[in-house]
């Protein structure tokens, strides 16, 4: 069976939706035959891709979201494939076009903007209401953080074990693309407030202010260690590193608190809202406005307390749940 994925990604977007998309192809490689579809990928999200799917096929502009559905149904798409959708452009309409193939259809939503005629929908958030989605006959809806899409580097990390300190150095990471440089706005805050503590910066591939950033990081004394564009691995190493970090509520506050820490959330986009009250309402992550270095409170017993909270929310077994779920899909399609 042909699985295809449909994401983009760039510098006002940001990458979200194209990583947590590879994530899911990574927990089923090797079972299936995997081709990614994106319109004017950055160079750097093409090598991702391509070290994961079998195919990647660039698509062009189109006239109209619609105009493309059409093209992807009537070029690619046959009865015994699946899509996988990931995306706010792929609305009921496109949906439609895509499921008149006779493809098995799986839709990756977190904001429930629109109806969906999907086999299935994903929404690896906390809290959602199953109301809130409007969902055509015989549409299967799965929600919470067992669904969680994490890249297998991440999953297969070992939760975190070790003890913080005062001492403990500081993860800070706006995403792929920060396209307002909330980044530099952070730094800003942390030098008013005289942070000391080290700080370990990461900036994605889609990251468009280096120069700006640079500038500003030679004229304020912060301790910083820059990182640009890393590897899974190397974020599992700098994540593991840092007991602490400042990070906004979407995928990479889900890899961290699949590895367990303190997390201090702020909000960069509008669609992070909900996930950002729900990771506050479960005492998963803090209001990086309530952050003050000098009161954070290191007793082990919270400590143990937060990262056995975390690991209640993320087990780990999601690449176990998504084979079954595709097994299904796969018979269905057999059928």
């Amino acid at each position: 069976m042909n699985i295809y994925f449909r994401a983009d990604g760039h510098h006002k977007m940001g990458l979200g939706h194209v990583i947590r998309s590879l994530a899911l192809a990574q927990m089923l490689k090797g079972h299936y035959r995997l081709i990614f579809l994106i319109r004017n990928p950055i160079a750097a999200l093409c090598a991702q891709i391509e070290k994961v799917c079998d195919e990647l096929i660039v698509l062009p502009q189109p006239e109209s979201n619609t105009a493309e559905a059409e093209k992807i149904r009537s070029r690619y798409l046959s009865p015994r494939d699946t899509m996988v959708l990931d995306g706010y452009h792929f609305d009921t309409a496109y949906q439609r076009i895509i499921k008149r193939s006779g493809c098995q259809l799986l839709a990756i939503d977190d904001i429930h903007a629109h109806p969906f005629v999907a086999d299935i929908v994903l929404n690896h958030a906390l809290g959602v209401d199953p109301e809130a989605y409007k969902l055509a006959t015989g549409t299967r809806l799965l929600l919470g953080t067992q669904y969680t899409l994490l890249r297998p580097e991440i999953l297969n990390t070992a939760r975190r074990t070790d003890v913080i300190s005062e001492e403990s150095p500081l993860l800070i990471c706006m995403g792929g693309a920060d396209p307002n440089n909330d980044t530099l706005a952070l730094l800003e805050k942390l030098y008013q407030q005289k942070m000391r503590r080290p700080i370990v910066l990461l900036t994605g591939a889609a990251y468009t202010y280096k120069e700006e950033l640079k500038e500003w990081l030679s004229f304020h004394p912060l301790s910083v260690e820059l990182y640009s564009d890393v590897s899974a691995s190397q974020l599992v190493e700098l994540m593991k590193r840092c007991p602490i970090a400042i990070l906004p509520p979407s995928t990479i506050a889900y890899e961290y608190l699949h590895i367990g820490g303190l997390l201090f959330l702020t909000v960069i986009a509008a669609n992070q809202e909900k996930m950002f009250e729900c990771f506050i309402a479960n005492k998963l992550a803090f209001d990086f406005k309530a952050f003050d270095e000098t009161q954070l409170d290191f007793s082990l017993e919270k400590w143990k307390a937060l990262l056995a909270r975390q690991a209640t929310y993320f087990d780990g077994q999601q690449q176990a749940r998504f084979k079954i779920l595709f097994e299904e899909l796969t018979a269905t399609l057999m059928a």
